[in-house]
């Protein structure tokens, strides 16, 4: 699945601003997919979400998600609430946060809490840039591991590829010349 993935990212620089924005959403999609029901089909009710940082910088919007068990649908990040605010520092940041029991988490988190009790969240992000968020939570404690948290920095790096292709503005690379 992430090879086909990776395949398709690849392919994103030689095609139109519709065409990448087309694929956006599919490998977006593809994407949370993987998560859930391939790397984590195991951990029984898990959600995978994908945010990204609205026009107006005002808040981080639900691009896609999936999830096991009828899980509640993701609210999006709203700067100037606790919860916004903290979502914000954490792309700024540029790293991970993985807390395996909330009832222990550390300042930086001020999630709702509602459905899940661990969680890993890992920035979309270029050197420059940052996109947005990539989240996954689960109901049962130390579901997630530090494993799960490397799997996913990786999967938002390709994630950050994604959405740098959306946002270019320049044509794709020109076509290698026939021999």
């Amino acid at each position: 699945m992430f090879t086909e993935l990776v395949r398709n990212v690849a392919d994103m620089p030689d095609k139109g601003k519709a065409d990448r924005a087309a694929d956006f959403g599919r490998l977006v999609k593809q994407a949370v997919s993987a998560i859930a029901w391939l790397l984590h089909a195991d951990i029984v009710g898990v959600r995978a979400v994908v945010y990204q940082v609205s026009d107006d910088d005002s808040r981080m919007e639900v691009v896609d998600w999936a999830a096991g068990n009828h899980r509640a649908a993701p609210q999006p990040f709203i700067r100037g609430t606790d919860r916004g605010d903290k979502a914000f520092a954490t792309l700024r940041a540029g790293e991970s946060l993985f807390v395996d029991d909330i009832s222990k988490a550390p300042e930086q988190w001020a999630g709702s809490g509602d459905g899940y009790n661990t969680f890993i969240t890992t920035p979309i992000a270029s050197p420059t840039v940052g996109y947005g968020l990539l989240t996954v939570d689960a109901p049962e404690t130390d579901s997630l591991t530090e494993d799960d948290e490397n799997d996913l920095r990786l999967v938002a790096g390709i994630l950050a590829m994604i959405f740098a292709e959306k946002h270019r503005r320049s044509p794709g690379r020109a076509a290698a010349p026939s021999a």
